[in-house]
């Protein structure tokens, strides 16, 4: 029997006093594939976000390798999840490298210094994605396509064992 990696136990999540998400339940077994569909407005995001502890469930629990979301720290959590945002925060005018090297802050011991193993994994996950060539361009620079793989190289350099898009 393959292990649960993420157990959602009828969460439900409210905007003010709007439900978003209401009585959630899903399994996610280790190594497998989930997708998540529905109509716009459906909970989908909110989801996710709630996987992630972005957002906090009004009730039910969340549990990522057996253990409740309540119990990680944020640093712990993203050494085991991580997020692809559907959207990108303006402002954040990183190249493309700086960007995926963020995705090892959390294996950082303290002040950012990347060691030769976050240089390592940046440069995987660059190559993975196809991305090396435009490592020294700005996101702004960037179509919509290739932000969005920049931003999977990033998750994907924090080697997550859950990875959420």
């Amino acid at each position: 029997m393959a292990k649960v990696a993420v157990r959602v136990a009828d969460i439900t999540v409210y905007y003010d006093s709007t439900p978003a998400l209401k009585g959630a339940t899903i399994e996610v077994e280790e190594g497998s594939f989930t997708g998540v569909v529905g109509p716009n407005g459906s909970g989908k995001t909110t989801l996710l976000k709630a996987v992630a502890k972005l957002l906090e469930p009004s009730s039910g629990a969340v549990y990522v390798d057996g253990r409740s979301l309540r119990e990680y720290s944020r640093l712990e959590l993203a050494r085991r999840l991580a997020l692809v945002p559907q959207e990108h925060p303006e402002g954040f005018n990183l190249t493309v490298a700086d960007l995926v090297l963020a995705g090892r802050y959390p294996y950082s011991p303290g002040c950012w210094w990347e060691s030769q193993e976050d240089e390592r994994e940046a440069m995987r996950a660059l190559n993975e994605l196809r991305l090396v060539e435009l490592s020294r361009r700005r996101l702004s620079e960037l179509s919509g396509g290739e932000r969005q793989r920049a931003y999977l190289a990033r998750a994907l350099a924090q080697r997550p064992r859950v990875l959420l898009v």
